[in-house]
């Protein structure tokens, strides 16, 4: 990864599901080709593959708001997962997140990722004596969710939709204010043929 060579577009592809072999698995293979193909600069983060730990620390939780916090590991020293991941959301334009929903929402890997990723100083922060965060992420211009349902469309519309409201309403608010949000849903998962699912995969070419 160049941090500095300036590209068309920088995406930044997170990804979320432990079977390899998944329809998931294939969605980000497509996402990532088409943006190849289109002269984007990409990175992934492969949670699973990585084994992040999706759980917020004591530790982390009360330093939260700590104007010189900086993530550490195990040991005591500086988390260069955390670094790596914090740094990539600062440099990217395009932010893509692909993964399965369970039970209404994103897995817990990646909501995880939400909750030690997006923090005070790489997120957001909170100016001194301000009762209010200010956005960091200004850079992100364009987010992509790319998801999958057991369920219908009707099913997740009753439901609330809240893996979507987490992206539109939360993360979305972290980014630069003219963000586009899109988002690419794959319903009944549990019943839709192959062929329904390989014209979803083509979709995300369009897309």
């Amino acid at each position: 990864m160049n941090l500095l060579r300036p590209t068309t577009k920088r995406a930044l592809v997170v990804y979320a599901h432990p079977d390899p072999a998944s329809f998931t698995a294939a969605a980000r293979d497509r996402a990532i080709a088409a943006l190849e193909g289109r002269g984007a600069e990409v990175e992934m983060i492969d949670l699973y593959a990585e084994g992040f730990d999706p759980s917020l620390t004591a530790d982390e939780h009360r330093h939260h708001l700590d104007a010189e916090r900086t993530e550490t590991s195990a040991t005591g020293g500086p988390d260069s997962v955390m670094v790596r991941h914090g740094e990539l959301l600062r440099w990217c334009d395009t932010l893509v997140i692909v993964y399965p929903t369970w039970w209404s929402a994103q897995p817990a890997i990646l909501k995880g990722w939400f909750d030690r990723v997006w923090t005070d100083g790489v997120a957001w922060d909170l100016p001194h004596g301000a009762n209010r965060i200010r956005p960091l992420l200004r850079n992100v211009r364009r987010i992509v969710v790319i998801t999958a349902h057991g369920s219908g469309r009707l099913t997740n519309l009753v439901e609330g939709r809240v893996g979507k409201r987490t992206v539109g309403r939360g993360l979305r608010a972290m980014c630069h204010p003219l963000a586009r949000t899109q988002w690419r849903a794959c319903y009944d998962m549990d019943r839709n043929s192959p062929a329904e699912r390989e014209r979803f995969l083509r979709r995300l070419d369009r897309l």
